[in-house]
């Protein structure tokens, strides 16, 4: 749960940073990440 609430920050700040179209490229990007854990 931990992990999850940091990558709730990360998002927010990345919301800020890119436009809304490259936000979404990032969210998606860390849907496939979160699906498909490196190990």
């Amino acid at each position: 749960m931990e992990r999850f609430q940091r990558t709730n920050i990360s998002l927010a700040n990345v919301k800020i940073v890119f436009s809304p179209e490259e936000a979404m490229k990032l969210v998606k990007e860390l849907k496939v990440q979160l699906s498909n854990p490196v190990k």
